[in-house]
């Protein structure tokens, strides 16, 4: 796949960095037991071991000072030879060039050629020309990308497509088509992120982390450069038309397939690894035809022979109609028979059956068990097909349904209904040997329950003698009445108050007590008109049907008599004056009232007003004031008055 970046993406990238000379063909120094060392990569270094393995296998050298340059970037160019070097793939023969600036003369040509299906190049969005950029670093990016598709992997194969946006900081420089392989790479350990939580998508990689990164592609690979393609291929033929053979090819995602030189449109098909492509040929005449299918993907190739026949047959015949267990004693039997050269005639246990435009039906009426049909289908050219299909007719019981039985009732008469139907018989019902009318498959019966369980046994029966039987189980529980208090105090200043309330019972006629007096009930309300006692009173409310049942209620009333409030409209603390008129109000609290002064009966009007004039002493004057109800509460209250004569003149001489 080859992917686009704008020519001020490249100019960017070329402008941001030195590129060196390549090294190629570097001295290296060979230590103790022909170990490869460097003078740069102490034994203490993190990529000791991968860089001195990878040296004495060719994949990488050093500098003619014995260095190694560890933190050293690594060119396009140099990564493509150490990718092909460390999975063993075949440098490129091509002899055309596919990348502009990387010609067939280029000391890396073969390596760049050879890797260019993993480290891809740059495509000019005007004239199409593609570029390599050899002597730019390798990005971080890039390398990940190339090593997963090195291993034989796809984007496919990341378990979260997003898992490097999520894991890194900077995950969102990420370019959006690289960071599904970015996250296989990154889930798989090919590839960590920096101390500081980023990845550094386009920074260039060091040559310590490219080893070690190949190093640990190397030991995870699917499959190698050298290994082969997959490519399986299946022949079916079309049902309606056998002149119509499929190809059916699969093989690795990223595979380019042809077909006797006719390229094979492949794509991703219902399961993660799969990658399937379909060739259509048609037979003109009778004979066979042997196909020549090719895979190429990344510089291997393999090729698959296939072979496909078409020979004229007998007619074909497909029967889409024909149960094979019914409760019916009349089936219909169909199907479609066609013929493309030859014309067609159908038989069923040898009776003819008409077909029209290829589709055929025939009627049957079955005998109980067992009923065999042998199907036979012929062209006029002598060629049959045959189709026995078998039918078990079972007369059954009719069908029985109970729509409507409560489980349990309150109520004393209840209806049992449903429906009942046979396809091929009369029917009749019962119900605990009872007829019950069955009409348009419908049926209820209404029933007098007994207190406790009540069985019913339901029985439908059709004129072939078979029964279906469904019993039910009502039980019906004689409940108390239901008995409702709609006024009745908590509390009362008054002596006499009205009882009220509702009385009801679905079964059975009721009688209502308030503490054992009988009280009428008419249209189910009923009222008593009580009299209170100073302090509880507690009423018990007895409702009672004909079965017995009872239902009570209890509710207490407090009767709280109040005493007597004396409000006074003039009783001043003091006065200046020797007389002194006294006026206010008494409230009884409960019936007649008397009010007395200092003992001394004080005359009230009808309201409870009083008027009364005193004569004051010098000094404080008290005045008991009592009053008293019909009930015997008693109020008292006491008031002082100060008649301040010196005062007074005092005052009246200065003025």
């Amino acid at each position: 796949m080859k992917r686009f970046r704008t020519a001020l993406l490249a100019v960017f990238i070329a402008g941001a960095f030195v590129i060196p000379a390549a090294a190629d063909n570097v001295s290296q120094i060979i230590g103790d037991n022909n170990t490869v060392v460097f003078i740069d990569v102490p034994e203490t270094h993190w990529a000791a071991n991968e860089i001195r393995y990878f040296a004495s296998q060719g994949i990488v050298n050093g500098m003619p000072d014995g260095s190694f340059q560890p933190e050293g970037s690594v060119t396009r160019e140099a990564f493509a030879k150490m990718m092909v070097l460390t999975f063993r793939a075949t440098p490129s023969t091509q002899e055309e060039p596919t990348f502009l600036d990387v010609g067939s003369t280029r000391w890396s040509y073969s390596y760049v050629e050879a890797s260019k299906d993993f480290l891809t190049g740059y495509t000019s969005p005007f004239d199409g020309t593609m570029t390599f950029h050899p002597e730019e670093y390798a990005t971080r990016e890039d390398i990940a990308v190339a090593l997963v598709r090195m291993m034989g992997l796809t984007e496919k194969d990341a378990s979260n497509p997003g898992y490097a946006k999520w894991k890194f900081s900077d995950g969102d420089s990420i370019s959006p088509s690289l960071l599904p392989y970015v996250s296989v790479a990154a889930e798989r350990g090919l590839i960590n992120g920096f101390t500081d939580g980023t990845f550094g998508p386009q920074r260039p990689i060091s040559r310590a982390e490219t080893v070690a990164l190949l190093n640990r592609a190397s030991k995870q690979a699917v499959t190698t450069a050298n290994g082969e393609i997959p490519l399986e291929v299946s022949v079916s033929y079309d049902k309606e038309n056998p002149k119509i053979a499929y190809l059916t090819i699969g093989s690795a995602e990223g595979t380019t397939v042809t077909v006797d030189g006719q390229s094979v449109e492949m794509s991703s098909g219902y399961y993660d690894d799969d990658y399937v492509g379909l060739y259509t040929y048609t037979f003109e005449a009778e004979g066979s035809k042997e196909f020549t299918v090719a895979a190429t993907k990344m510089g291997k190739s393999r090729t698959v022979q296939a072979t496909a026949k078409y020979e004229i047959g007998a007619p074909k015949l497909t029967v889409t109609e024909c149960p094979t267990n019914v409760s019916k004693k009349e089936i219909t039997i169909g199907g479609t028979l066609y013929d493309d050269n030859y014309g067609v005639t159908l038989t069923i246990n040898g009776e003819s059956v008409n077909v029209r435009y290829g589709s055929w039906s025939k009627s049957f009426i079955l005998k109980e068990g067992e009923n065999t049909f042998t199907i036979i289908g012929s062209n006029s050219a002598g060629k049959t097909v045959t189709e026995t299909r078998t039918v078990n007719f079972s007369v059954g019981g009719p069908r029985l349904t109970i729509t409507e039985c409560p489980s349990n009732v309150s109520k004393k008469e209840i209806t049992i209904g449903g429906t009942l139907y046979d396809d091929n018989y009369g029917v009749t019902l019962t119900i605990n040997g009872e007829s019950v009318n069955v009409r348009y498959g419908s049926w209820s019966k209404s029933f007098i329950l007994k207190e406790g369980e009540n069985t019913f046994t339901i029985i439908g029966s059709n004129s072939a003698g078979k029964t279906v039987t469904e019993t039910r189980t009502v039980n019906f529980s004689v409940d108390g009445p239901k008995l409702t208090i709609t006024e009745c105090p908590a509390t009362a200043t008054k002596k006499d108050i009205t009882i009220r309330g509702r009385l009801s019972d679905s079964n059975y006629g009721v009688t209502l007590t308030i503490n054992g007096e009988p009280v009428n009930v008419r249209y189910e309300e009923w009222s008593k008109n009580v009299t209170l006692s100073e302090g509880e009173n507690t009423f018990t409310i007895v409702a009672s049907n004909e079965a017995g049942k009872a239902t009570t209620e209890t509710r207490t009333v407090v009767f709280n008599i109040k005493a007597p409030t004396i409000r006074f409209y003039n009783c001043p603390s003091t006065n200046a004056q020797e007389s002194l008129t006294i006026t206010g109000n008494v409230e009884s609290g409960y019936g007649d009232i008397r009010l007395f002064l200092n003992g001394e009966s004080v005359k009230l009007s009808s309201g409870g007003d009083f008027t009364m004039d005193v004569t004051l002493s010098p000094g404080e004057n008290t005045f008991e004031f009592r009053a008293v109800n019909a009930m015997g509460k008693e109020t008292t209250e006491i008031k002082t008055v100060v008649y301040e004569k010196e005062a007074a003149a005092t005052k009246n001489t200065e003025d």
